[in-house]
């Protein structure tokens, strides 16, 4: 091969890996944000279009004031003696049934738990489930009705 087939070999081959890599890395970006679509179950929405337009927007006071009645106290203690450590922590009454969520962590290993609500009046607890990897447990409380106030 001649000198001159090898230089217009070597120009056609280095123009097409500089278009190639033009195409790949210097292209602008374009940022494409595909439509992720909800099925509600009457019509499809973009996502975060599916809050209904007649839902009221809460201030944070607003939401904490609504929620406050339905949040407990999570008194535990640990051992049989009152010298043993425990633990508190908090939760949310789930329903009127009494049961309540809060952390696995809070209630492992107890021996009492004493679930306090809002207006100073306390239960005694007992535990429904829980689960240590999402740290999730459930407790149940049998008490009045009215301080029964599901998030």
């Amino acid at each position: 091969m001649d000198k001159t087939g090898v230089f217009v070999g070597g120009a056609i081959g280095a123009t097409i890996a500089i278009v190639i890599f033009g195409v790949l890395f210097i292209s602008p970006n374009e940022t494409i944000k595909p439509d992720i679509i909800v099925n509600n179950g009457h019509s499809t929405s973009t996502l975060g279009e599916t809050t209904p337009s007649y839902a009221k927007k809460l201030s944070l006071i607003e939401i904490f004031e609504k929620s406050e009645p339905g949040v407990v106290r999570v008194n535990v203690q640990k051992g049989e003696t009152s010298e043993t450590l425990g633990s508190v922590g908090s939760g949310f009454v789930f329903d009127k049934n009494g049961h309540i969520i809060t952390n696995e962590h809070v209630i492992d290993n107890s021996e009492k738990i004493v679930v306090t609500f809002l207006d100073g009046r306390s239960y005694n607890a007992e535990i429904i489930g829980g689960d240590e990897y999402t740290d999730l447990a459930i407790i149940k409380v049998n008490a009045d009705l009215s301080l029964l106030r599901p998030l």
